[in-house]
């Protein structure tokens, strides 16, 4: 299987496929694989900050899955207001739910009327933030399609797609089996974790720099 090999590369790839989905070209990282911690083939991290960083791993992407993947990742960075006002819409749903029927009259406390609240909490938010994202993913894979031409792509068309309803640990990358938290600031902590490491490192990918990405 044919590795990535050159860090101009990358930089190339980056580059061209931040122009085709229209988003501004992120920060790229470049994380060597090594360690305690699962490292993915590639990943959008710090994405509710101003920076954006596009993190790629080496010796785990063949270069024909290369720009599928990093435009994969593109596609969240402009997806990110939509992800945001997902967020917000269901906590503000909640918030009313709770003021409405979970305080009592006299404490402002929450009361046995706030149990449905609860159960609103338990049973909708979190499985409904995990479809939200689910869904986030499959329109990744379709922009990453369409962006590049690749082949293989989710598509969850038509009462099918928008019915498909995950369990909170059925969120997966694209490129499997190589994960890490599916949350953003899961991500940035176990990349982190890897720049500590003295086998492994995280560091800027300078685009004068040719060198090896797998030794």
């Amino acid at each position: 299987m044919e590795y990535l090999h050159t860090i101009s590369r990358l930089n190339s790839v980056v580059a061209g496929l931040s122009v085709a989905i229209g988003v501004a070209a992120p920060k790229v990282v470049l994380a060597e694989d090594a360690g305690p911690l699962p490292v993915p083939a590639c990943a959008a991290v710090d994405r509710w900050k101003k920076t954006i960083t596009v993190t790629v791993s080496t010796a785990r992407m063949p270069s024909s899955l290369l720009a599928p993947v990093v435009a994969h990742e593109l596609a969240h960075l402009r997806r990110r207001p939509r992800e945001l006002g997902v967020f917000l819409v269901l906590s503000g749903l909640i918030a009313v739910l709770y003021i409405t029927l979970g305080l009592t009259r006299h404490t402002g406390f929450l009361g046995p009327a706030g149990l449905p609240v609860l159960a609103a909490v338990c049973l909708l938010w979190y499985p409904t933030l995990c479809w939200a994202a689910r869904r986030d993913e499959i329109s990744a894979d379709i922009t990453s399609a369409h962006a590049t031409g690749a082949e293989g792509a989710r598509h969850y068309d038509g009462a099918a797609g928008w019915l498909d309803w995950p369990s909170p640990i059925a969120l997966r990358w694209f490129v499997r089996p190589f994960r890490v938290h599916p949350w953003p600031p899961k991500r940035a902590a176990a990349f982190r974790h890897h720049a500590g490491q003295q086998s492994c490192g995280c560091r800027d990918l300078d685009p004068s720099t040719v060198k090896a990405a797998n030794g």
